[in-house]
């Protein structure tokens, strides 16, 4: 409420309370966490829910919140975590897979586990946008960089939010400069802001970016992908 009034200094030192005194239920602490997370607080919300994982680390819903402070914070090695334990609670879960899959895909943890995984829910969901970029991101992983183009090329980045499109461009990027169609792949560079990726993200953009400076103009540019 102390934020939607804009009264960011009340907010925060009602957040430092919370941190003193976080929530003791479960359900209640689920609850809190998820709202902080939604208002940009993951932080927060990592401090109340870690000191109840004894208590609830055979309940999914723990790590489905882990999962969204993971993302909040940029955090991999929670992210891994958190998606792998939400997996392997409800392996029937797609939601569960696709976490358990967009964590390989960001952190390049295991290539071939990743392809594997994302492909499969391709397969169920080929128009869903994350999905979608997960798939394309494990593709070029694996060096597959005509497969990562064919994935990537129907999709309109106007459709989707701020972090699937920056993801999207990254992917759409990267495969440019596997194919070297060096022009085209300026066109994506923009359209990524580093706010929204994972430190594995951050440090493949930093050395493409590195890459594409030291070059010229690419031959001629093919019009599949759409910025």
């Amino acid at each position: 409420v102390e934020l939607a009034q804009q009264r960011p200094g009340v907010a925060t030192d009602l957040l430092d309370r919370v941190k003193e005194r976080p929530p003791e239920n479960v359900e209640l602490a689920l609850f809190v966490s998820r709202g902080l997370c939604e208002s940009g607080f993951a932080s927060v919300a990592r401090e109340v829910m870690v000191p109840l994982e004894p208590a609830a680390r055979q309940n999914p819903s723990y790590w489905e919140v882990m999962i969204l402070i993971a993302f909040g914070m940029k955090d991999e090695a929670l992210l891994s975590r958190a998606a792998q334990q939400a997996f392997a609670l409800s392996p029937t879960s797609w939601p569960a897979q696709n976490n358990y899959a967009a964590a390989l895909a960001i952190t390049e943890s295991s290539p071939g586990e990743a392809v594997k995984e994302t492909f499969q829910l391709f397969s169920r969901f080929p128009k869903n946008p994350s999905i979608r970029i997960n798939h394309g991101l494990a593709l070029l992983q694996n060096h597959r960089y005509a497969e990562a183009d064919q994935v990537l090329a129907l999709m309109d980045a106007s459709t989707m939010n701020e972090s699937e499109r920056t993801v999207y461009s990254l992917a759409c990027f990267a495969t440019l400069m596997a194919q070297k169609r060096f022009d085209l792949a300026r066109r994506f560079q923009s359209a990524i802001d580093p706010a929204f990726l994972f430190p594995t993200q951050t440090n493949l953009l930093d050395r493409l970016r590195r890459e594409l400076a030291g070059v010229g103009t690419s031959e001629t540019m093919r019009p599949s992908a759409r910025p």
